[in-house]
């Protein structure tokens, strides 16, 4: 059974149907769910057809089984980050997540995407105490790592509909980073929005002289 499902599916391939496979590996993988073969040709599958939350199960249900904790935090990590990718999934991400910070509590990707699904998920008193955490334990430190999780900061803002504080964190986001072109486009989005024309002014210098990519036009 594990290797027709298999041959099917290389076959499925060279015609370029990897979709058509579907069926037959997820009945299989239902029938022997220990067969790694089979586990590993359906997360390949999900990967090609773009199926992140049913990849995202298969890892998190992978995670569960395995005693490793280094291969358990990466799976944990990988399913939570695959959640997070939808709306609808956010609240799904919270406990892989969760778990992946208990493992590596400093783990700065870990705490970025945790703060996502807190925020979407509308667990904001959760993303605050996080980031507010995690800020503190940079100090005064600057760079790529301490101005995304300010940013993050700018995000549960606007999730609370406080665009002065969004603003504010915006600021302080852009001051950490002066090269991230994406963080100097929303600042400076939002501070013509709010009619700070000074701050908007600063933040599209920035995007001049630093020429990186961003989410606004500069012609």
């Amino acid at each position: 059974q594990i290797d027709l499902a298999l041959k099917l599916a290389d076959a499925w391939d060279k015609v370029e149907q990897p979709e058509a496979a579907r069926e037959g590996l997820e009945k299989v993988h239902r029938d022997q769910p220990e067969a790694e073969p089979i586990q590993k040709r359906l997360w390949t599958l999900y990967e090609q057809i773009g199926a992140t939350q049913e990849l995202a199960t298969m890892l998190l249900e992978k995670a569960s089984q395995i005693e490793e904790v280094d291969e358990r935090f990466e799976l944990l990590r990988r399913s939570g980050e695959l959640f997070n990718q939808s709306e609808e999934g956010a609240a799904m991400a919270v406990a892989p997540l969760e778990a992946a910070i208990r493992i590596r509590p400093d783990d700065h990707e870990t705490i970025v995407a945790l703060a996502d699904a807190y925020i979407v998920a509308g667990q904001h008193e959760k993303a605050h105490q996080l980031l507010d955490a995690a800020i503190a334990a940079n100090g005064n430190r600057r760079g790529p790592k301490p101005s995304e999780l300010q940013a993050r900061m700018a995000k549960l803002a606007a999730a609370a509909d406080d665009k002065q504080s969004q603003l504010r964190w915006l600021g302080i986001a852009l001051e950490s980073n002066k090269r991230d072109g994406y963080i100097a486009a929303d600042l400076a989005q939002l501070a013509m929005e709010l009619g700070d024309l000074e701050t908007a002014f600063k933040a599209l210098r920035v995007l001049t002289v630093s020429r990186r990519e961003s989410s606004m036009s500069l012609a």
